[in-house]
């Protein structure tokens, strides 16, 4: 930065020697207005090196110190040499130690290594170099964290085998915040971690601490919600007799997969334009939670900025989906206002004494009556979910599901309809022209075959593109169905009070069913 600032000619205004002019007069407003661009010119160039963290701390620290008057580029190079000039001479002359604090959040060089890096030998020789006289369990950050809290939080499993062979008393340690290891592997659903962890509490009195009151319930119950239920089980087989809480029968309503009870598997996608983008939901799985919801410098979650970025979309997608809706709306009014005069005026007319149809004892007559009432009865279902879909709110949620399962169900009922109007029209003509001559069966048959076979040529790959969609495989996958969760059920005697309404609980409303 020296040279940089050296080369453009800028060096005294970190160094002290260009200061800002004074006196009065125009001339000497200028002057003080160019000193000024210059000098927020350089701030930014100092600025732009440091890392976002490192940014905020400096500035922060500025401001505390003079909230009412603007820094400039002297003073952000004292506190930066104010800050790292003692780091840099402490690590120059050899003094600097594996636990001595190299960040400021206060991790140590031992922090940063069970973060950073999955390689046991390197973190062995790390440990290595740790004074005698320091206890591991003393190493914490300021948020109270010890290097096991950190390997749990990033799921660095063999840093946490080895920190808990040497030693065992870091897995009662806890945070700031009340935290344990265990309970921070389970809540970042590292599960992997959470078993070395589990498999390596062996004292009782480590048993009683981790597993005692509210602490095992609140470990099962922080399990179950990240829907680890094999984990879960293994806690209650081991653990059982120390939990005992009701929260987890309400943890396993709150989060047991609907994928196991129902005879199909819910897939949350989007409809067509906007369903690979819709799934960066998935993504949730493989994150840890509190990222989920952590704001990024312009203060907004994840959720927040695809809603922004993603706004134009939605409302594309609306109009394609109102304009669609409103095309077989207008389709489907016309089939039900057709079939229905149709089954008013039967072909052959009625008798005059009875009001019988005439041809009621012809196969043909047969024909004609059921797939006009299959027309009618489809036509109006399909006009009703086409209807729906044009009152709906268009919600940013609503289009991984809701739209598209009704998109698809006055779809399908259209198809039948269009079919089974034409089959009737058909027979129609068979009973009226075709009762002397037999022949006159193959061009009526050839004809409707036809006008079927161009209609669902034109209009299925909708349908096809809507259902692969909505229930197709996601570009990530999942594998559900493990028994461990059926197993689980059984440990808390979940089937005793499994009931209907138990069911309706489960992770999504009846609406989603």
């Amino acid at each position: 930065m020296i040279y940089f600032l050296t080369s453009h000619d800028m060096l005294g205004f970190i160094n002290g020697e260009f200061v800002s002019p004074k006196g009065k007069g125009k001339a000497k407003r200028q002057a003080v207005e160019a000193w000024i661009r210059s000098d927020a010119l350089v701030v930014s160039w100092i600025l732009g090196t440091l890392s976002e963290e490192v940014t905020m701390y400096v500035v922060k620290r500025l401001t505390s110190k003079n909230p009412d008057v603007d820094f400039t580029s002297k003073d952000v190079w004292d506190e930066l040499e104010c800050i790292y000039c003692p780091k840099i001479l402490q690590q120059a002359i050899g003094e600097v130690s594996v636990t001595d604090k190299v960040a400021n959040n206060g991790n140590t060089a031992l922090h940063v290594a069970v973060e950073t890096s999955k390689d046991p030998e390197f973190f062995e020789a790390m440990l290595g170099k740790t004074p005698e006289n320091i206890l591991l369990t003393d190493l914490k950050n300021i948020d109270g964290s010890t290097l096991l809290h950190i390997a749990a939080i990033v799921g660095n499993t063999p840093a946490a085998k080895i920190l808990v062979e040497r030693c065992p008393d870091m897995l009662i340690q806890k945070d700031n915040e009340g935290q344990t290891p265990l309970a921070l592997a389970l809540s970042n659903m590292h599960t992997e971690t959470a078993e070395c962890l589990l498999d390596n509490i062996e004292k009782d009195d480590i048993q009683n601490t981790l597993f005692s009151g509210s602490s095992g319930d609140e470990l099962l119950v922080l399990a179950i919600s990240s829907k680890d239920f094999q984990l879960a089980e293994c806690l209650l087989d081991k653990y059982y007799s120390k939990l005992h809480s009701e929260a987890m029968l309400m943890a396993i309503a709150q989060n047991f997969p609907c994928e196991l009870i129902l005879p199909f598997v819910k897939r949350r996608v989007a409809i067509r334009k906007g369903a690979y983008d819709l799934l960066w939901r998935e993504v949730e799985r493989f994150v840890c939670p509190l990222n989920i919801t952590q704001k990024n410098s312009s203060k907004e979650t994840p959720q927040m900025t695809f809603t922004r970025e993603h706004k134009a979309l939605v409302i594309e997608g609306e109009k394609w989906m109102k304009s669609t809706a409103e095309s077989y709306t207008i389709t489907a009014a016309l089939i039900t206002t057709i079939v229905f005069a149709a089954a008013i005026t039967v072909p052959g007319g009625n008798n005059q004494d009875t009001g019988v149809p005439i041809f009621t004892n012809n196969p043909a007559f047969t024909v004609f009556a059921v797939s006009d009432a299959i027309s009618l009865f489809t036509a109006v279902m399909s006009l009703l979910m086409f209807l729906s879909v044009l009152t709906a709110r268009f919600a940013e949620e609503d289009f991984l599901y809701k739209l598209p399962r009704k998109l698809i169900i006055g779809l399908v009922t259209l198809f039948i309809s269009t079919t089974t109007m034409i089959i009737a029209f058909g027979a129609a003509l068979f009973i009226v022209f075709g009762q002397n001559n037999g022949s006159l069966l193959i061009p009526i048959g050839a004809l409707t075959g036809l006008t079927i076979t161009f209609f669902v040529a034109l209009q299925f790959p909708l349908v096809v593109d809507l259902m692969r969609a909505t229930y197709g495989r996601s570009i990530f996958g999942r594998n559900f169905g493990s028994s461990a969760v059926w197993r689980l059920a059984d440990d808390l005697k979940l089937p005793e009070v499994c009931d209907g309404s138990l069911f309706w609980a489960v992770n999504l409303p009846p609406l989603y069913f």
